[in-house]
């Protein structure tokens, strides 16, 4: 397991594995737990081009905290059998909120005081 990997709060968990032989075929699922342990996302990932890499976009988390996906490989579509070649991996994900106006700051370098101008004007202009 790497480095906690940072997300916001809005944005959907990007779940991916490569198989290190590059095997296609087969179906990886991810489950998704909370700080407590709690499963709480359950997701199949897909392969992307027959590259033995496998995705999954389609959860976005409810709250804030840190989240682990245990990617399991399954050889059949069905998910009941449980391949003996490839171990257990897992991620991290840090999720926390997004200030927009914090982003917006630093990315224009200019103060909220000066934003909120902008866009007041901005609204008077229309």
């Amino acid at each position: 397991m790497s480095e906690a990997l940072s997300t916001f709060l809005t944005d959907p968990l990007l779940l991916s594995i490569t198989l290190p032989d590059g095997a296609s075929g087969l179906f990886p699922r991810a489950l998704v737990y909370d700080a407590a342990d709690s499963l709480v996302a359950t997701r199949d990932l897909v392969e992307v081009g027959g590259t033995g890499r496998y995705t999954d976009v389609g959860f976005t988390p409810a709250a804030v905290g840190t989240f682990t996906a245990l990617f399991v490989v399954y050889t059949d579509a069905g998910h009941t059998i449980e391949s003996d070649f490839y171990e257990h991996d897992q991620d991290s994900f840090a999720v926390s909120h997004r200030s927009i106006a914090a982003e917006t700051t630093a990315a224009a370098g200019s103060t909220a005081t000066e934003i909120r101008t902008a866009l007041a004007q901005a609204d008077d202009f229309f």
